[in-house]
């Protein structure tokens, strides 16, 4: 109840949590649900009755609180409906959540098939590198 006075509906710093045992599959923390928003987040995207959603994450997705399986934390991809277990408990859950570390990600470009760039963030880029000695 503490974390719920302190915090609900707050949006954290830039974070991320492991979705199963590492950290090669994780996600972010976009906002934790307001407890007076959890009821109408959870008929909007059609979720069983003991679940409930407790945080949205990246891209649409959520974590949820699994009150049929002893309050679990559990990780929903709207795109395929699957739920994955990320903690046996919420306490558990915020101990799983760490800074985000830009200088960690590692990219591979030829796993880059395509990107598209802002025309006006282009111009930008270009204009800046015109003005570099």
């Amino acid at each position: 109840m503490d974390f719920v006075r302190e915090h609900d509906g707050c949006r954290p710093p830039s974070n991320e949590f492991p979705i199963g045992d590492s950290m090669d599959d994780a996600d972010s923390v976009v906002r934790f649900v307001p407890v007076a928003e959890a009821s109408n987040v959870a008929s909007t995207i059609g979720l069983p009755a003991k679940m409930w959603p407790v945080a949205r994450a990246e891209g649409g997705n959520y974590v949820l609180l699994d009150l049929s399986a002893g309050e679990a934390v559990k990780y929903w991809d709207h795109e395929t409906g699957e739920l994955a277990l990320v903690a046996a408990n919420f306490r558990a859950f915020l101990s799983l959540l760490r800074p985000f570390d830009p200088s960690q990600v590692e990219l591979d470009p030829e796993d880059v098939i395509d990107v598209w760039v802002d025309p006006e963030f282009r111009k930008e880029i270009e204009e800046q590198r015109r003005k570099k000695p």
